[in-house]
């Protein structure tokens, strides 16, 4: 997978249909090149992943107490999401 087309929560742009009509740039297109103006971004999940230079939320020390991330998901999700992250971590 390209790293530019994973977006900040983790959801994988090329699988998403409004990305695939070019409505949707993406969470990640477009800001290093200026393309985009990081002053106009209207989420706040990409504006906290971008803002931190992190590739994803997953990739942020507080991603477990993240209010913004909670919200987004429900609890069950949140839970297998660390269980998934604990296993690849044990290996």
């Amino acid at each position: 997978m390209d790293g530019e087309f994973i977006g900040c929560c983790g959801a994988y742009c090329k699988t998403c249909k409004v990305f695939g009509t070019g409505i949707c740039k993406g969470c990640k297109l477009g800001y290093d090149s200026g393309e985009r103006d990081f002053a106009k971004a209207r989420c706040a999940i990409k504006r906290c992943c971008i803002g931190k230079r992190l590739c994803t939320c997953a990739d942020c020390e507080l991603y477990q107490e993240c209010p913004l991330i909670n919200n987004l998901l429900p609890d069950s999700v949140i839970k297998i999401i660390h269980s998934i992250k604990r296993v690849i971590y044990i290996g």
